[in-house]
């Protein structure tokens, strides 16, 4: 089911026909499901009548991430979805748990989904030299069939073989 951006902003009646249509499986960006978590909690109501909740697009919080799997049922899936936006679809999805992590940090982009490879690249667009090491963060690169990252040389350090 499709929905227009009037009922999308319309929380109430989002909820509404959310169980009139009898919808289990939806996908939202964050901002909606902040508005339908809200709207849940001050009105008593739940989402576990949802079969899967996917969320994406945009940056949510493992805090809002536990809030939300509160809301639904045991049987209800809960999942981040990630893609680059440069090719405007997902491309790694997190489905908990969540133990240990730090409710004010992002929610884990999570695993590859089948057909895509996740890389981590450094500022030269380049894997890391050790990328066990915890200073070796940067920015993540996706790659499949149709998309495929260039790695341009580099300058090399002292511990890259």
């Amino acid at each position: 089911m499709l929905i227009g951006r009037e009922l999308l902003l319309n929380t109430a009646r989002l909820y509404e026909t959310m169980t009139t249509e009898r919808v289990d499986c939806a996908e939202f960006v964050p901002a909606v499901v902040r508005s339908l978590m809200h709207h849940c909690a001050h009105g008593g109501h739940r989402l576990d009548f949802m079969r899967l909740l996917i969320v994406g697009s945009d940056v949510w919080k493992v805090g809002e991430y536990e809030r939300l799997r509160g809301l639904c049922g045991p049987g209800t899936r809960v999942i981040n979805s990630y893609g680059l936006t440069e090719a405007t679809v997902d491309s790694a999805c997190f489905e908990g748990p969540t133990d240990g992590l730090d409710p004010h940090q992002p929610v884990p982009i999570g695993k590859p989904l089948p057909n895509c490879t996740l890389r981590i690249l450094d500022e030269h667009r380049a894997p890391p030299c050790r990328p066990e090491s915890p200073e070796n963060s940067g920015s993540a690169a996706r790659a499949s069939p149709s998309t495929t990252p260039t790695t341009p040389n580099r300058p090399r350090c002292g511990s890259c073989p």
